[in-house]
């Protein structure tokens, strides 16, 4: 079954999924930095009290992730809505019958990246597999303030995700290629973009998983939920039970 087997046809393809995508994704954060480093000249502000510096508030922060999903969701509808609209990303309900494939997938990621970990340390030894992610939050402390990163790591960031990297990406690459290639080529980039090899490992084989997810319900919804879980217990791990 190819992802682009659907009752609404994918109205793009690889070259406009690979290329509009890095747009709607690095687009909001190139311009808000842009207008950062511009209002840091005019007013004669450090960098370091920037919304970017160091010392930005985990309001500041949390903001931002706000903004660039926002510019993200809509510079991908702006380009989608005469091209299948939402339905062509795979923003649908499923049958409730098919929520076992989430508990399966929970397994099978589970599984995988145990696996993965494994051979790239034995492969690699020189490979800092512990190495804590980067997600600017990580002074965050007291309820307010883990709020805010609980809502921007568990919701906002997924569903900008799954909607960009396997909605818009991975669905326009399986118009021209077998689900299976498209899924690889979508989860390398998802890799990518989080700029760490051991987070790029992890995240590699999550995007395998949610990519069959994608293809075995016909939605992007359950990669969403997937990828809700998979954050809310990092989140759980790293700034309830870590504190």
């Amino acid at each position: 079954m190819s992802a682009a087997q659907d009752d609404v046809q994918t109205g793009w393809g690889p070259i406009a999924a690979v290329l509009y995508g890095i747009v709607a994704y690095l687009g909001p954060q190139i311009i808000v930095g842009l207008l950062i480093g511009i209002a840091i000249g005019v007013f004669g502000l450090s960098a370091e009290s920037s919304w970017l510096g160091e010392d930005a508030s985990i309001f500041a922060k949390a903001t931002l992730v706000t903004v660039f999903s926002a510019a993200t969701l809509t510079l991908l509808w702006l380009y989608v809505r005469t091209r299948g609209g939402l339905k062509a990303l795979g923003i649908r309900g499923i049958p409730l019958k098919q929520y076992w494939l989430l508990l399966l997938a929970i397994g099978i990621y589970l599984i995988g990246m145990i696996t993965a970990l494994s051979l790239t340390k034995a492969l690699l030894p020189g490979v800092d597999l512990e190495e804590e992610q980067i997600t600017g939050f990580e002074n965050a402390g007291g309820f307010v303030q883990l709020l805010l990163v609980g809502l921007a790591l568990t919701v906002i960031v997924p569903v900008t995700e799954e909607v960009l990297f396997r909605g818009f990406l991975f669905k326009g690459l399986a118009t021209k290629m077998s689900w299976p290639i498209a899924a690889v080529i979508s989860s390398i980039l998802f890799g990518l973009a989080h700029l760490q090899l051991n987070v790029g490992i992890d995240t590699f084989v999550f995007g395998m998983v949610a990519s069959w997810l994608v293809v075995r319900t016909n939605s992007v919804v359950p990669a969403i939920l997937l990828h809700v879980i998979k954050n809310a217990l990092a989140f759980a791990f790293v700034f309830v039970i870590g504190t």
